[in-house]
C-alpha cells in the first residue's frame, strides 16, 4: 500500500523525472544511486531545497548532483529542479504547497539556518538563471514595440495582480497611455475594446494560472495586437496567444509567490527603455511629476 501511495506521489509531481530515473537506475554509479533513492523517495524536495542543501541533505557531493542531472540529460540541476516546480506549481492547491514548505523546512533543519537562507537562494538562483534564458534580441524587440504603441495594456489577476501594479505603475513615469486590468470583471475587460494593431499587450500570468488571464488574453488576441507573455514555462496557457514570450523562473518557496525575478525583469525593461529612448521619456516624466505633485502624492516636509 504504501508503494502505490508512493508511487501515485511520483507520478503526480514529476511523471518525466522520476520515469527517466527509474529506467536508468542500472546505469548510475554507487553515489548517484544513493541520489536517485533520495529523488523517488521524495520527490518535492528537489524543487525547494538549493543544490547546495539538496547535496547535503542527500550525503554527497553538489558535483555528484550535477553528474546525476547530466545523466539524466539535464544542463544541470536547476534544469531538473525547474521541471519538477513546473509540476508541483501547477498542481498544488495553497494547503499543497504549505505541506510542501513545511516538509522543506523540516529537511533542512541543521542545513540552512532558517527559511530566510533557503529562500533566499532559491531567488538567487532563480535570478541567475534568468540572466541565462531570456533572449536579448526579443528583449530589445519588445522595447521597440513599446515605444511604438499607442496604448499599452497591462494585464494581471490573482497573485499576478501585484506584478501588473507595479509594472503599472513604473511604465506610467515613461510612458504616456497605460491600462491596467487585475480583474476579469466586466468593467475591467471593457478595456479591451479599445485595442488595435497598434496596441501593446503585456500579459503576466504564473502558477497556478488564474482563468480570467486566460480569458483576458484571448480576447487581446482577438483584437489582433501585439501579445508580450511573462510567464515561467513554454507549457503556460498565455503562451498561445503571445507574439513575444519570456520566460522568468520563479521559485516553489512557500505559500507566498516568490517574485523576486519577475520584479527584476520589469525592472530592467523600464530602466533600458529610458536608456535606449531617453528623448520620448522626457516629456511623460515631465507630466508625471506635474501630475503627482498637483494630487499631492509626496509627503513635504
Amino acid at each position: 500500500m504504501e508503494k502505490e501511495k508512493l508511487h501515485d506521489r511520483n507520478e503526480l509531481i514529476a511523471p518525466v523525472v522520476i520515469d527517466r530515473i527509474r529506467k536508468m537506475l542500472n546505469e548510475f554509479t554507487k553515489r548517484q544511486r544513493v541520489m536517485a533513492e533520495f529523488v523517488l523517495q521524495h520527490p518535492e524536495k528537489v524543487g525547494y531545497l538549493p543544490i547546495t542543501d539538496l547535496a547535503k541533505a542527500v550525503g554527497i557531493s553538489v558535483a555528484t548532483v550535477v553528474r546525476f542531472c547530466n545523466k539524466l540529460g539535464y544542463s544541470g540541476y536547476i534544469e531538473l529542479r525547474r521541471e519538477v516546480q513546473n509540476s508541483i506549481q501547477n498542481e498544488l492547491s495553497i494547503l499543497g504547497r504549505f505541506n510542501l514548505s513545511k516538509s522543506a523546512s523540516e529537511q533542512s533543519v541543521g542545513i540552512s539556518d532558517s527559511a530566510f537562507e533557503r529562500i533566499v537562494k532559491l531567488e538567487m538562483e532563480s535570478l541567475g538563471h534568468m540572466v541565462q534564458s531570456i533572449n536579448k534580441s526579443d528583449f530589445f524587440k519588445c522595447l521597440k514595440w513599446m515605444s511604438k504603441a499607442n496604448n499599452v495594456t497591462i494585464v494581471g489577476t490573482m497573485a499576478s495582480a501585484t506584478l501588473a501594479v507595479y509594472f503599472e505603475y513604473a511604465a506610467t513615469k515613461v510612458l504616456p497611455k497605460i491600462k491596467l486590468i487585475t480583474s476579469g470583471s466586466g468593467s475591467e475587460s471593457d478595456y479591451l475594446k479599445d485595442l488595435s494593431h497598434d496596441s501593446l499587450v503585456f500579459l503576466i500570468a504564473f502558477p497556478r494560472y488564474p482563468q480570467a488571464t486566460i480569458d483576458l488574453g484571448y480576447l487581446a488576441k482577438k483584437k489582433k495586437c501585439r501579445i508580450v507573455a511573462l510567464t515561467d514555462s513554454h507549457h503556460s496557457p498565455i503562451v498561445q496567444f503571445a507574439n513575444l514570450t519570456f520566460l522568468i523562473p520563479i521559485s516553489v518557496t512557500s505559500t507566498v509567490d516568490a517574485y523576486a525575478a519577475p520584479l527584476t525583469f520589469i525592472n530592467t525593461l523600464i530602466t533600458e527603455f529610458t536608456i535606449q529612448y531617453p528623448d520620448k521619456i522626457r516629456k511623460n516624466m515631465n507630466a508625471f511629476e506635474e501630475f503627482t505633485k498637483g494630487m499631492k502624492t509626496w509627503h513635504q516636509r
